[in-house]
């Protein structure tokens, strides 16, 4: 038996202990250079594997991090498309940040012990091998990434990831995941009429989001009269936009919904 001082002691160290989240990205996203942090999270860049950690699972911070990036893009630096792998694995540590090191032993870890999580019969890496050739990272048998230097602005990726820490808001989040899903079906020529879907779902919810305020974007109040004052006509528009819209407009609506809701969040803010 442990003594009472012993018993101290490992309670002590057991508060201590973060308990993070992360996921992997896909190399057929493009990514900043650079790690980044904020109080949503950090982004891991490395040769062998891009991921993001964050600590609070319930509040949906993965997807807030991810939505800072898209708004603090500088244009003439490259493009920004994120490729997040659905899975998450959980890692805990006696520390307030995660270095590179320590995620990749975790990751190596648990590919060489067939890791299982609790209750679950298939390894939790191996969920991964259903996701072929250029897919996935060198660390998992893939091949590298595409990065610009630059990429982001981290003045404003600060500003707005401080903003985004304080909304705990579902129908925010669900605004948040649209425009996430749209960007990622972007990186598939083939599937290019489903971002168009996840963007016209993400302006929706925008509008409902914004209220009272006007949404200052002639393109985006084209899209909206398109889409009709009601459900039926809103969703026969949405596949007509999906067949029609090309390559490049899809681009200017998404740039000018990543505006119209930077520019929301900053004045509402201040």
């Amino acid at each position: 038996m442990r003594s009472d001082e012993e018993q101290k002691v490992a309670e002590i160290s057991q508060s201590n202990v973060q308990h993070y989240t992360y996921r992997i990205f896909s190399p057929l996203g493009a990514y900043p250079a650079q790690s980044l942090s904020s109080p949503l999270g950090q982004l891991i860049v490395e040769k062998n594997f891009i991921a993001l950690a964050f600590k609070d699972n319930r509040q949906a911070y993965d997807l807030k991090f991810m939505l800072a990036m898209l708004l603090s893009v500088n244009d003439d630096k490259g493009f920004l498309k994120l490729y997040p792998f659905p899975y998450k694995h959980f890692y805990d540590s006696a520390s307030y940040q995660i270095s590179a090191q320590k995620l990749h032993q975790d990751i190596k870890q648990k590919l060489s012990d067939q890791y299982r999580q609790s209750g679950e019969t298939i390894p939790e890496f191996d969920l991964y091998q259903n996701a072929k050739g250029a897919s996935l990272p060198i660390i998992l048998g893939g091949t590298l990434y595409s990065t610009f230097e630059g990429l982001i602005d981290t003045y404003q990726f600060n500003l707005l990831s401080d903003i985004l820490y304080q909304k705990k808001d579902g129908h925010f989040n669900l605004l948040c995941k649209s425009m996430l899903m749209s960007n990622q079906n972007s990186c598939h020529f083939q599937f290019s009429q489903q971002a168009v879907l996840f963007l016209l779902d993400a302006l929706i919810l925008l509008e409902d989001f914004m209220g009272s305020a006007k949404i200052d974007s002639s393109r985006l109040q084209t899209l909206l009269a398109q889409l009709g004052d009601n459900k039926s006509d809103a969703l026969i528009a949405k596949y007509q936009l999906a067949e029609s819209m090309t390559p490049l407009d899809y681009h200017k609506a998404f740039d000018a919904l990543c505006h119209v809701l930077t520019r929301y969040l900053l004045k509402s803010a201040g």
